[in-house]
């Protein structure tokens, strides 16, 4: 009984620094997800920021401004900074150019067009997408499925190695 003990200890230790790693990675991504839009504005003030001045113009006023400058551009929605509802934040509208995802900021007080950028092509989204489904894929699916079946195991082999072994 004395080597299985041994062999579980190992096992346990092995399997929960893995465990460990993974843990850490979600931990991680996970606070900067807290902090995501403030972020994204910090990494993007010419884009995020506005200075508000009167009233805002209507949205279809908005959009037609987007399509007069992007004309290929099909709108498929829009951040009215609901994230943050603050005056001082740009609106943004989420285009489609071809099979590409545009994101296209617009000063709401003014009507002009601040600027354009792909967030799919950006750390923040990549940290994203690692967070919540591990950047995906097949081969992702599976690590997720056994590791979850191993930090089952390890709580199983945890009680057993480390509480008093007459527990009944």
């Amino acid at each position: 009984m004395k080597g299985f003990r041994k062999l579980l200890l190992n096992i346990h230790l092995w399997v929960g620094l893995a465990a460990c790693l993974l843990l850490a990675m979600l931990g991680i991504t996970g606070a900067v997800l807290v902090f995501e839009y403030r972020i994204d504005h910090l990494l993007h003030p010419s884009l995020s920021y506005v200075t508000p001045q009167g009233e805002r113009k209507p949205l279809a006023e908005l959009a037609q401004a987007v399509k007069q400058q992007y004309p290929q551009a099909r709108i498929v929605g829009m951040d009215l900074s609901a994230s943050s509802p603050s005056p001082d934040l740009a609106y943004s509208f989420n285009v489609l150019q071809g099979k590409e995802r545009w994101q296209i900021y617009v000063n709401q007080y003014t009507g002009s067009v601040l600027g354009a950028r792909q967030p799919q092509k950006e750390i923040l989204t990549t940290i994203h997408q690692l967070h919540i489904n591990l950047l995906g894929g097949p081969a992702w699916k599976i690590v997720t499925t056994w590791g979850s079946v191993l930090c089952c195991l390890l709580a199983v082999s945890g009680i057993y190695l480390w509480w008093p072994r007459k527990i009944f």
